[in-house]
């Protein structure tokens, strides 16, 4: 058949269901993914490899039992992208959702705080500075902070032996 190779494939929606290519994102297993599309989708190793930006020789390897493994997350994120994977099948995979919005992802109760929410009149570095205790050198073993406060400005050391 030619041009099969090269033309898009669809993944069956109930693919992603299927406690198989759960089990297989949960392990992130993508040459047993693989295997499934092929299966399932009739996908050739072409066509998983041009949907997920790889060469078919790459997708060969990946889809041996004992083949390469993928490991990096951006190409965990490229196969997701790749293949439209829904939501709950990406989380499983490991990356974010592809609708993903922080703001309206929060649960409820939990604050989301964005640069526009720094309280006013608050210097942060002095915030910050006030948090990371620095040691200096020596025998004694000095804990100093620089703190900017309309009550303690300055230096703020506490000694430790």
């Amino acid at each position: 058949m030619p041009g099969r190779a090269i033309a898009p494939f669809t993944v069956p929606a109930d693919l992603w269901r299927r406690p198989e290519t759960l089990d297989a994102l949960r392990n992130r297993d993508i040459g047993w993914l693989f295997r499934l599309l092929r299966q399932y989708a009739g996908a050739s190793q072409t066509q998983i490899a041009i949907a997920c930006g790889m060469t078919q020789g790459k997708v060969s390897e990946t889809m041996k039992p004992r083949g390469r493994r993928v490991t990096s997350s951006e190409v965990f994120e490229r196969i997701a992208d790749g293949l439209d994977m829904p939501d709950h099948a990406r989380m499983t995979l490991g990356p974010a959702p592809s609708s993903f919005n922080p703001t309206s992802a929060a649960p409820t109760g939990t604050a989301v705080i964005r640069a526009q929410d720094e309280p006013v009149g608050l210097d942060s570095s002095a915030f910050l500075g006030s948090l990371a205790l620095k040691p200096h050198a020596g025998k004694r073993r000095d804990r100093c902070a620089d703190v900017r406060s309309p009550s303690s400005p300055g230096r703020v050391c506490s000694a430790r032996s």
